[in-house]
């Protein structure tokens, strides 16, 4: 395929129904040193597992980088009656193992998809050692890494389409430039210094107004707790949404609600009264009352969340705070930031990550943007430490009850 695809394609083909043939577009695209094999190798499945969730799975090429590392292509296709293809993320990293992919290279990339589902998983894997965020090689594991973005009709797929344009665009292509395509860190650093624009733009719109007085009392730092609290129940939202618990028709059950929500909530009521006529009967009235499940201004179910974040705070009890005025760009500007990227429902572990904006992003945010936090010693654990954690105290107690043989 010699045609150049441009950016635009990319994006809508990245956002379609996974199509071998589209699949390998891209592939061309970002890779041009590649073979595509003229038969594909069928991989056979030899344990039971792997029976029970595949279909198929077969390698059809292999991607040479210019630093002389190796990637092998593979295509899994999941039973239409496996567990979905996006939750399934134990099942699917144990398909495609160390011994399945040969000697010969360094890793795979591989597509997951499944009859009847929209949306597609698609994983670099690195075979036997890895590197850091900065593309340095790490010593040799015991056991590989998987990067994965979920792909197709049900994503934004702006996140990757970003990095693999980068990609497209590089005269070289090494596996540290395979490495920043799928780097988590720096997408959720990205997303930080973006986040952190947006929630000084409601801040400036705040202490420029007659709310500072009105409400605030002139105290600077009570408009910036203010902030930081509704921007964090905007970005709790995105999760919930992902998961289908908001906006849910009546007859219907929870995890069947509406995945755009909030984008679509504001679109509907875009004015300048947003806060005060739709977030705050949201937050307050329906999200925070264990006994109306009905959203008035939707008239759709909602789910009750007991775990204090939409309880009032001593400014929002306030009956003035409940009309707060904020210019409906500044909502415009953030849901269509919010939009830029995927929020994955499940965190990630140290050896398995979702490249998108998982819920450890709400405790960097908690940690970044209080201001106090370190003097009340708060401080967010970042998942690397608290597995360490977990598997030093699991080994302490199996030595002290079963003994060390």
């Amino acid at each position: 395929i010699c045609r150049i695809m441009t950016k635009e394609e990319l994006h809508e083909k990245l956002r379609e129904k996974y199509i071998r043939d589209n699949w390998k577009e891209i592939v061309n695209a970002i890779f041009p040193n590649r073979e595509f094999f003229a038969t594909e190798e069928t991989v056979e499945a030899t344990k039971q597992s792997q029976r029970d969730l595949t279909q198929s799975m077969i390698r059809f090429g292999n991607i040479k980088l210019d630093d002389g590392n190796s990637l092998a292509l593979y295509e899994v296709e999941l039973k239409p009656n496996a567990s979905n293809v996006t939750r399934n993320r134990v099942g699917l990293r144990n398909l495609i193992t160390s011994e399945v992919i040969p000697g010969i290279v360094d890793g795979a990339l591989i597509v997951y998809h499944q009859e009847g589902h929209d949306d597609w998983r698609f994983s670099f894997y690195s075979k036997s050692k890895y590197w850091d965020d900065e593309g340095s090689e790490i010593k040799k594991e015991t056991h590989p890494k998987r990067y994965t973005y979920v792909l197709g009709k049900g994503e934004t797929c702006v996140t990757p389409r970003e990095r693999f344009w980068h990609l497209v665009e590089k005269r070289t292509r090494t596996i540290k430039d395979v490495l920043e395509a799928f780097s988590v860190e720096k997408v959720s650093k990205e997303f930080f210094v973006k986040y952190k624009k947006h929630y000084q733009a409601f801040v400036d719109s705040l202490t420029s107004s007659h709310f500072k007085a009105s409400i605030f009392n002139g105290d600077e730092k009570t408009i910036r707790d203010f902030t930081k609290k509704m921007l964090g129940r905007l970005v709790f939202l995105q999760f919930l949404q992902k998961k289908g618990w908001l906006d849910v028709a009546i007859d219907k059950h929870y995890g069947q609600g509406n995945k755009n929500f909030v984008a679509e909530f504001f679109a509907n009521n875009n004015n300048d009264a947003f806060y005060s006529t739709c977030l705050v009967p949201l937050f307050f009235e329906t999200l925070n009352n264990p006994k109306n499940e009905v959203f008035k201004v939707t008239k759709t179910k909602f789910p009750y969340l007991n775990g204090g974040l939409f309880e009032r705070d001593e400014i929002e009890k306030k009956a003035k705070a409940d009309f707060i005025v904020f210019s409906k760009d500044l909502f415009e500007n953030l849901f269509g930031f919010l939009g830029e990227y995927n929020f994955t429902i499940d965190e990630s572990t140290p050896d398995d990550l979702d490249i998108g904006i998982d819920p450890e992003m709400l405790g960097h945010i908690f940690e970044n943007l209080l201001e106090d936090n370190r003097e009340k010693g708060a401080f967010y654990t970042p998942k690397l430490i608290v597995q360490y954690m977990c598997q030093e105290v699991l080994i302490q107690y199996l030595e002290l009850h079963l003994g060390k043989d």
